[in-house]
């Protein structure tokens, strides 16, 4: 009797050729897992190709603070000890008589600071009765009556903003009043001040 077997197409007999069915069926899935390996080969194949895009930011804080001079000069932080300013003849002041001195703030940090301006004063001499004073915007660093004229009157009390990294020069002038005549030789200390925030 002669027996054969269809498999995919292919017919062999085992007569015929001396082989088993255990052989034919070893090399069918030896094939097959050929045939699964290529197939993998061409999904990486596919995947093989990628492109990436990235981005980012830097941030740094901003940097803030204010600076006092006599001259435009010599800067220097008198948050505790006030600067003292020269006024010419100030220790001997005569009634209706004026004097002056230069004021210089620079705004050192890389935002905009929001200034606010005010006055007192310690001893005899009272402010608005016996001693008057102005201060003023200038453009540059002259300071007289000339530079009082035509400069830009601060109040106490203004609040103004002072650019990052600017400088804004200032005439100051202290007058005693032609009114006064109490006791000569009284004196006063005047301090000025300037608060600065963000």
């Amino acid at each position: 009797m002669w027996m054969s077997v269809v498999l995919s197409g292919f017919s062999t007999s085992d007569q015929q050729t001396g082989r088993t069915m255990g052989q034919i069926s070893r090399r069918l899935r030896a094939g097959a897992a050929g045939g699964a390996v290529l197939g993998l080969g061409a999904v990486v194949t596919l995947a093989a190709w990628s492109d990436v895009q990235t981005f980012e930011g830097s941030f740094q804080a901003g940097s803030f603070g204010i600076l006092g001079s006599a001259d435009g000069v010599t800067w220097s932080n008198n948050t505790d000890t006030p600067l003292e300013l020269t006024f010419a003849g100030s220790d001997n002041l005569v009634p209706g008589t004026a004097v002056y001195a230069g004021y210089h703030l620079k705004n050192i940090g890389t935002i905009p600071a929001h200034i606010t301006y005010s006055v007192t004063a310690q001893g005899a001499l009272t402010l608005d009765t016996d001693l008057t004073y102005q201060l003023v915007r200038t453009a540059g660093p002259l300071c007289d009556a000339t530079a009082v004229a035509g400069g830009t009157a601060v109040t106490a009390g203004e609040e103004f903003t002072l650019g990052a990294e600017a400088t804004q020069a200032y005439c100051l002038e202290v007058t005693l009043s032609g009114d006064y005549g109490e006791d000569l030789a009284e004196s006063s200390a005047v301090t000025w001040r300037f608060d600065a925030v963000q």
